[in-house]
């Protein structure tokens, strides 16, 4: 897991020229210890289709 997790993080550093750890990149963010993956999902939902 954490060899994967460093494997994305340099590729967003390399391509992308970004922190994916910075907070601002996103427009929501969950931390999924705390959220079930089901109410993730409907807010996921409700973000989308209130666009």
């Amino acid at each position: 897991m954490h060899k994967q997790q460093k494997a994305r993080d340099h590729f967003t550093r390399d391509f992308l020229n970004q922190d994916d750890h910075d907070p601002g990149l996103y427009d929501l963010l969950f931390n999924n210890d705390r959220c079930p993956a089901d109410r993730i999902a409907n807010a996921i939902a409700d973000f989308v289709l209130a666009r």
